[in-house]
């Protein structure tokens, strides 16, 4: 039988100084966020993940179907289906090229080396792409642009 266990964190340090005249200023964070995922279908649990490194065509769009997720993993050709997410993770791969990521009524650029990571351990019954397609369009005329993803859910039941 098959387990899925997830563990990540995400720490951030930004620190800023300025001198004025004879003082300086200056301040210090960092922001931690740990989490996991359990095996199972419960909050705080995920049972499956997808993954890929997708390129697009200069002007192009690739369309991603969450009911119809390729297993090209281990050389397999099946699909699988998330019924509900708890993360989803895009690294826009480009030094250059742009992206647009869309997902039902919802859209953004996604700026050449940027990263999207988005979390709903708890409850993610009500995530906009849950049957619907997932849609990065790449912005330049001229380059591809290639970029990873990961999809976090559970199947359905």
């Amino acid at each position: 039988m098959a387990t899925f266990g997830l563990t990540g964190s995400l720490r951030l340090a930004p620190s800023w100084s300025d001198a004025l005249g004879s003082s300086t200023l200056s301040d210090a964070t960092t922001f931690l966020h740990t989490f996991s995922l359990a095996n199972g279908t419960a909050a705080g649990q995920a049972d499956c993940y997808w993954r890929d490194v997708r390129t697009i065509a200069a002007s192009g769009s690739d369309q991603i179907d969450t009911v119809a997720l390729p297993l090209n993993v281990l050389g397999g050709s099946d699909t699988i289906e998330m019924s509900q997410f708890r993360l989803l993770y895009v690294k826009n791969l480009s030094d250059t090229a742009n992206l647009t990521f869309n997902v039902a009524t919802d859209s953004f650029d996604l700026m050449a080396g940027g990263v999207l990571l988005w979390s709903a351990p708890i409850e993610a019954s009500n995530v906009p792409w849950v049957n619907q397609y997932i849609e990065l369009d790449n912005q330049s005329t001229t380059t591809a642009c290639s970029y990873e993803i990961l999809l976090v859910g559970v199947l359905p039941v």
